[in-house]
């Protein structure tokens, strides 16, 4: 039975659509492109239902709503619990960049804040953006947390759980697609802070590499398919987060090969379910 595709057009990730549609159509695979309000709570009009596999590509919007429909199997890899850097982060240990970090609430943060002259990398407990992770010194925290309590932000609260570790160094990142186990696709995306697309190879890659093999082979996995960003700092190479396969970007990997690795995976676990 082959997979049906559900894919979101009006998305950042414009590049990447165009590439999936192209991979679909060489592949003869069925799919239907649809455009999505942000936040709403139904399915965008004009999906069909579907006797076989299917598999979703977009926002969070999109794939909160295929999850809770129950229409769509597998629909997205994607767990909750298990794509929180408080548990993916000590499953991974010494590979984990930010492996000192603490948990705690959004308005709990600054009672943690041991010098106010050193900023902090601080994100949200989750991968969904509620916003982006990002360095924060103690004076522009407090001036953002005066909008939190104003309700200026629409999924942001004061006991939102966020993640905050000290600031690291980072030299280079590479993003790595892990479909059953195996390392299917790799791109670097930045180097030494500016944005750097690149599929070529160097001693760095292979290492970065490495380590994206050796997390794949673990036994313990935050999902069937997921995204693994990696990066080298001055301490070696170390994860820096976790991602859901279905919402994230493709940059220079191999699109025709995640696409038919990602079918054939949903394929199989639509003929053992």
């Amino acid at each position: 039975m082959n997979i049906k595709w559900i894919l979101q057009t009006n998305i950042f990730k414009e590049k990447a659509v165009d590439k999936m549609i192209e991979c679909f159509e060489r592949l003869n695979l069925p799919y239907e492109l649809v455009k999505v309000i942000p936040f709403t709570n139904t399915l965008p009009e004009g999906i069909t239902d579907y006797d076989g596999p299917v598999l979703a590509y977009g926002t969070t919007t999109l794939l909160k709503n295929i999850a809770s429909s129950d229409r769509f199997f597998p629909g997205m890899w994607f767990n909750e619990d298990t794509f929180k850097p408080s548990v993916w982060g000590p499953a991974f240990g010494d590979d984990w960049l930010n492996k000192e970090s603490k948990v705690t609430r959004v308005d709990k943060v600054l009672g943690l804040w041991e010098n106010p002259k050193t900023p902090l990398f601080i994100r949200p407990n989750s991968d969904f953006k509620l916003f982006s992770g990002d360095v924060f010194y103690k004076y522009d925290y407090e001036k953002w947390l005066e909008h939190i309590t104003n309700d200026e932000f629409q999924n942001l609260k004061l006991d939102t759980i966020v993640t905050l570790s000290p600031v690291k160094t980072i030299l280079a990142e590479w993003r790595y697609v892990i479909i059953d186990g195996e390392v299917i696709a790799d791109s670097m995306y930045r180097k030494r802070g500016q944005l750097h697309i690149s599929s070529e190879r160097s001693d760095s890659s292979y290492d970065a590499t490495k380590l994206a093999f050796y997390i794949a082979n673990q036994e313990w996995q935050p999902a069937s398919a997921y995204v693994i960003d990696i990066c080298e700092t001055h301490q070696g190479f170390k994860v820096i987060e976790v991602n859901c396969f279905n919402a994230s970007g493709y940059y220079a990997c191999n699109v025709l090969d995640i696409v038919n690795y990602a079918s054939e995976l949903a394929e199989k676990e639509w003929s053992n379910r």
